[in-house]
């Protein structure tokens, strides 16, 4: 096992050198065998609290921009994660409930050019569907305030082989889109997202995050992908 550690003011961080230093890190199971596919995967664990630390890789850049998910409870039995990967996409923060059928977003909030968007879920999409079969579908549909809209969807696309630190490790693949759209005096702005995760089985934080952002009006896209790099936990 390939860990190091060091202590901060804001509590343990372990640094990501192989995949067993997440596991020992979060005091999750590890499966049977990491190189072996999972034919079945238990409900999602709750994802600790801490600050999960990314570090991009493609397209490279020196110094290589970083990206966060902060995880923090909310009370009762809910979650707020909140997600920054460079400047590729807008920070969002999720309202997160763990049922046995899977983690279901409650509401969202999106900060867009400094202007945060609040966002409800009439039907809160299960963003991490449980067992994550392959071929599983979720959508949902928010209203926002300022008269905007959320539309969120995606798919679970089964169990993949991710090269991760020089080790072949089964994962569980989940491709997702979301579009925000809003008008302001009469002109409709949207941004969409597209995000492609890799999960550990169990863990619902990605060890590997692959970002496309469109937005139609400026004919402007970008592409990101970000590593798992350290866990900070409180």
């Amino acid at each position: 096992m390939n860990r190091s550690r060091s202590t901060m003011r804001a509590g343990k961080t372990v640094v990501v050198t192989a995949l067993m230093g997440i596991v020992a890190a979060l005091g999750a199971s590890a499966p049977a065998a990491w190189g072996a596919p999972a034919t079945a995967t238990p409900p999602w664990a709750v994802a600790p609290a801490g600050t999960y630390h990314y570090r991009q890789v493609s397209p490279a850049a020196n110094p290589a921009p970083t990206g966060t998910v902060v995880v923090a409870a909310a009370g009762a039995g809910v979650q707020l994660w909140t997600r920054s990967f460079g400047a590729q996409a807008a920070v969002s923060t999720s309202a997160i409930s763990y049922k046995s059928s899977g983690i279901y977003a409650l509401a969202q909030s999106e900060q867009l050019s400094g202007t945060t968007l609040a966002c409800s879920f009439a039907a809160p999409p299960a963003v991490l569907p449980s067992p994550p079969t392959a071929g599983l579908t979720f959508s949902g549909h928010g209203a926002c305030t300022s008269a905007a809209t959320l539309t969120v969807s995606g798919a679970v696309a089964g169990n993949v082989m991710l090269s991760f630190n020089g080790q072949s490790v089964s994962t569980v693949l989940v491709s997702s889109t979301s579009v925000m759209s809003v008008s302001v005096l009469g002109i409709t702005y949207q941004v969409d997202v597209t995000e492609v995760d890799w999960y550990l089985p169990t863990l619902p934080i990605p060890l590997q995050t692959a970002i496309h952002v469109a937005i139609p009006s400026q004919k402007s896209t970008s592409d990101s992908e970000f590593v798992l790099q350290s866990i900070t936990q409180p």
